[in-house]
Formats: structure tokens, C-alpha cells, sequence
């Protein structure tokens, strides 16, 4: 079901970039989304994969700044994604279910309310350039000039702003599979986790292992399944197994997307060549 994912954010990925399938086809930007995944298993959060991702677009002619601000855009629809399935999984939990946790309400609505205001300062790029130039008339003119260039593909990929919609109809998509990956893997556990709970916690738990700190996330994704798992009584060793057994999977994703590498003709990390003198 994870793979699905992959295959979903490769479309969505698509969609942002906007091109034609000659110039780059659908099953190219799957392949590179395993082939981040890979990398993601062992660089920091998803940050490392988005990194190699954008490398990538550089080999089809497609400038550097534009392909970075294609996969920043698409983890900030992403996480807006995590937010809203959180927060409509909160509110049903409230008012269909009459269950209030005052703890999940703060978390949720401290997401939601920072969020806003990155979208608020995205769409409003315009009206802040003024007081950016202000700020960048103190930096050197080859600084200023490189961020100027990044900022104007940063601002073109929100044009027009029907796909990014689309955007987010795909991240919200693909992040309910892996809600329910997450469920179904409780189950195998035996864990008795309510599918709701489930829909409100997982989001929370992928935003956080996204801290570009540790390594896939270990050991934030794990406190955090012990963290909002033990209020429903389960154990620790259990929600610790399930943490585990999920970036099992995730690890297995990687394995196709290191198969898919070694196969490509184009190399993240180029191997250096040793010459014996003499």
C-alpha cells in the first residue's frame, strides 16, 4: 500500500512541474521518487530525498532553482495535507463522537494556525518584495542575485493556482493510504486502535519525524507513537513495534528505489576515480 504513495506523489510531483511528457514522462519522476525514497532511509527526515530529487530534474534540462521549488512546494502541500486530515479527523471525533482532547486540539490548531500564515506570506509574495529588497540591499549582489532567481521560480510554480489545488487533492490522497497502512499494521499487532485516532495521530507523528535532525526520522517517529499511544493504554512496546514495523516497510520502499538506482545511468554520489602513479 506504501507504494502507492510513491506513485501518487510522483503524479502530484508532475502536476507541479507542469511539463510535457516528452520532456520528462510520469514513469522517469516515479522512478526518481523511489530512488529519494532510497535516499531518505538514511539521510535526514525527507529533506535528503528531496534534495536527490531535484538533482535529478537537473538532467532533463530543467533548472536547478525550478525543480528544488517544485519539491518545497509539494512537502508544503504535504504537510498542509497532514493538517487538514488531522484537524476534519479531530472535529468528527467532537461532534460525532463527543470525544474532546484538549491536548490534540492545541497541537492541531498551533499546525494549522502556522501554516496559514505560510500560505498567507506565499500568496502575498508580491506585496513583500518591497521589504525584501530592503532586507537584501545589505547582502552581496551575487547573494541577492541567486535568491532573486530562486524566488522567481519559487513564485512561478504556484501558477496557476488550479494545480496547485490539484496538489493538494493528490497529497490528501496519498497520506490517507498511508493512514491506513499505519491501521492496518496496528491490527496485525493486535493493538486496539480506533481508525479516528488513528486519522488524527499519524499525520501529527509524520510532521514531526519531517524534522530535518535525525536520521528517517528514528527515534522522533518512535517517541511519538509511545507518546500519543499511551493515553489509550497501550504499552510502550507496542507502540514501539508498531513504529518499527512501519519503517520496515518504509525501508522496503527504499529497497526498490536502491534497485532503481543502481540501474540509472545518472548518479547522486559519484564514485572517485584512483590513479596509481609510477
Amino acid at each position: 500500500m506504501l507504494s502507492v504513495v510513491f506513485v501518487i506523489g510522483a503524479i502530484r510531483w508532475k502536476v507541479l512541474l507542469n511539463i510535457e511528457s516528452k520532456v520528462l514522462s510520469l514513469g522517469t519522476l516515479i522512478k526518481y521518487y523511489f530512488i529519494g525514497g532510497f535516499f531518505n532511509t538514511f539521510l535526514p527526515s525527507g529533506v535528503g530525498g528531496d534534495v536527490v530529487r531535484a538533482y535529478y530534474l537537473k538532467h532533463h534540462e530543467i533548472n536547478y532553482r525550478t525543480g528544488f521549488s517544485s519539491v518545497i512546494i509539494e512537502r508544503m502541500l504535504g504537510i498542509t495535507a497532514l493538517v487538514l486530515l488531522s484537524a476534519l479527523s479531530l472535529l468528527m471525533q467532537i461532534f460525532i463522537f463527543s470525544k474532546v482532547d484538549l491536548d490534540l486540539i492545541w497541537y492541531i490548531s498551533c499546525l494549522a494556525v502556522m501554516f496559514c500564515v505560510v500560505w498567507a506570506g506565499y500568496f502575498n509574495m508580491e506585496r513583500a518584495r518591497p521589504l525584501g529588497r530592503r532586507v537584501f540591499n545589505l547582502v552581496p549582489a551575487k547573494i541577492k542575485e541567486r535568491f532573486k532567481t530562486f524566488s522567481d521560480a519559487f513564485e512561478l510554480m504556484g501558477e496557476p493556482r488550479s494545480k496547485l489545488f490539484k496538489g493538494f487533492l493528490f497529497s490528501f490522497i496519498a497520506h490517507s493510504f498511508t493512514i491506513c497502512s499505519v491501521y492496518f499494521l496496528a491490527l496485525s499487532l493486535k493493538i486496539q486502535l480506533d481508525f479516528m485516532y488513528c486519522m488524527i495521530i499519524v499525520p501529527l507523528i509524520s510532521i514531526i519525524s519531517m524534522v530535518p535532525v535525525f536520521i528517517s526520522g528514528i527515534g522522533i517517529r518512535e517517541s511519538g507513537y509511545v507518546f500519543f499511544l499511551s493515553p489509550l493504554g497501550i504499552e510502550a512496546d507496542k507502540a514501539l513495534a508498531l513504529s518499527i514495523l512501519f519503517y520496515f516497510l518504509v525501508v522496503l520502499i527504499g529497497l526498490i528505489g536502491a534497485v532503481l538506482y543502481s540501474l540509472s545511468d545518472i548518479k547522486f554520489v559519484k564514485k572517485k576515480v584512483r590513479t596509481n602513479l609510477g
